[in-house]
């Protein structure tokens, strides 16, 4: 639905309206429980979607879930992720409207002592 033509990290000016539908994404603080010689680490991703009317929002909410699942494990870098759209907050501001609380969760394990690469 286009809505992969405007994706910004860690975006801190307002989206303007030329660049809906838009997408913006943090990292967010990562977890680590450790074991014998691995980390699993948990990095949640908070995700913003903005668009123009709400069945757009919902239509994009559903694109991403289907192309979070179509690859939940990231080309095997990861052993699963989770997402969390269960609290989606819509607000609209002006002509836009924002989706924002949506939580993707990807868990995956490196060697312990060493982040850069997988266990």
């Amino acid at each position: 639905m286009g809505l992969g033509d405007n994706v910004f990290a860690w975006r801190t000016t307002p989206i303007q309206s030329s660049e809906i539908p838009g997408l913006v994404y943090r990292d967010r603080t990562e977890t680590k429980e450790f074991g014998w010689g691995y980390c699993e680490n948990k990095t949640p991703i908070e995700i913003e979607i903005y668009a123009s009317t709400i069945e757009e929002i919902r239509g994009y909410i559903a694109d991403l879930e289907k192309a979070v699942f179509t690859d939940d494990k990231w080309g095997n870098l990861a052993m699963y992720s989770d997402l969390n759209i269960n609290e989606v907050v819509i607000e609209q501001k002006e002509n836009i409207f924002v989706a924002s609380q949506i939580i993707l969760t990807v868990t995956y394990r490196t060697v312990f002592g060493d982040p850069y690469t997988k266990a």
